[in-house]
């Protein structure tokens, strides 16, 4: 069995100190491995000699991000297994299933792992659950097929496991100035490009995380190699 490496996306070693759910979370885990790192609210390249066997990353959905963009940036997503033990419901946990806190340990330490579909961007970036633009302005090309020109409420994007990315676009339907509510529309593709509209930017929440500035343009494209994920099979 392959040695198992905590990561835990923490400001400090007092489990009491850094809320309620994640010391019954780290009891559970060490009955797996005392092998665990507090490595601060944003892993970087540090953590790289970590990156060897299972990787169990304990925290929120943009440390498991930016661990996922470490595995690429060495080019160890097919060598390296990850589990993910989520303290509160995120996107992502909904996406996968998976549960929470002490009760996510065993799968994330020793359950069945199989490849998961990464995207990335164009700025060197990784996304593993999902980004969104709200609102936009903007044109915007779904491989080759323009999917929006001009306004929406909310553009959505998710990777998929089939061809690559999915993409959700809302619009706000009006009746003589009046709202009945938002439309939207989902199609499946391999590369979503945008540019926005004269005098707009794009403001891109990436995995929860704003950008850190506003951008004339983005990409998001399947990534060739999948992430070994541990989550269920079935």
């Amino acid at each position: 069995m392959d040695p198992i490496v905590v990561i835990c996306a923490r400001p400090d070693e007092q489990d009491e100190a850094t809320g309620p759910p994640i010391s019954p979370a780290l009891k559970k885990i060490r009955a797996h491995t005392d092998n665990i790192h507090f490595v601060g609210r944003f892993p970087n390249k540090d953590i790289d000699p970590l990156l060897v066997g299972r990787v169990v990353v304990v925290g929120e959905e943009r440390h498991l991000a930016a661990v996922a963009l470490r595995l690429l940036r060495k080019e160890l997503l097919t060598q390296v297994s990850v589990g993910y033990v989520a303290l509160t419901k995120n996107p992502f946990t909904q996406t996968w299933r998976l549960p929470l806190g002490a009760a996510g340990v065993d799968l994330a330490c020793t359950g069945p792992s199989s490849g998961i579909t990464l995207l990335r961007d164009d700025v060197g970036g990784v996304l593993i659950s999902q980004a969104w633009i709200a609102p936009i302005d903007a044109t915007a090309y779904l491989d080759d097929s323009r999917v929006l020109f001009g306004k929406a409420s909310k553009l959505i994007v998710r990777p998929h496991q089939g061809l690559g990315l999915e993409i959700t676009i809302e619009r706000e339907r009006k009746i003589a100035g009046i709202s009945l509510g938002r439309k939207s529309t989902t199609k499946l593709g391999r590369a979503i490009s945008m540019g926005a509209s004269d005098g707009t930017e794009l403001t891109v929440i990436s995995d929860g995380v704003e950008r850190p500035r506003p951008m004339q343009r983005w990409t998001y494209y399947r990534h060739t190699e999948q992430m070994q994920f541990a989550h269920r099979l079935t």
